[in-house]
């Protein structure tokens, strides 16, 4: 009975100091004194299609863009610090990736294909 006591004591005692020390991990990853910081944001995972495809379609919120759902990508796409950008930061990154997007087209590929098509191609290779 007394090895069975200071088996469960030892086992008790490893329990403890991990507690303590997830905790430690965690207030400091909280405080922001740790790399990262509290985000409004997460990843939930489910263990069936039917389940993740539910709550994809549900309404999560009754004001709109409060709460949405979408499919994770893998965690090695993620481009962490972008974890958390509300609605608004997120439409504005679109609309400026579309209209330097526009530019693009605008001042190179549109005038590189004009000058593509009015050159020599046998008069460059003979030079």
């Amino acid at each position: 009975d007394e090895e069975k006591g200071s088996g469960n004591q030892g086992m008790v005692n490893g329990l403890m100091s991990s507690v303590t020390k997830s905790t430690s991990a965690l207030t400091s990853l909280v405080s922001g004194s740790e790399d990262g910081g509290a985000r409004e944001s997460g990843f939930v995972t489910f263990n069936k299609l039917s389940t993740t495809q539910a709550a994809l379609q549900m309404v999560h919120h009754e004001t709109p863009f409060e709460i949405q759902g979408f499919e994770a990508p893998p965690s090695h796409d993620v481009f962490w610090p972008n974890v958390g950008w509300t609605h608004k930061q997120l439409q504005v990154g679109k609309l400026v990736g579309l209209c330097l997007t526009v530019l693009l087209c605008l001042f190179w590929t549109i005038p590189m294909s004009f000058v593509a098509s009015i050159s020599d191609v046998e008069g460059l290779t003979e030079a």
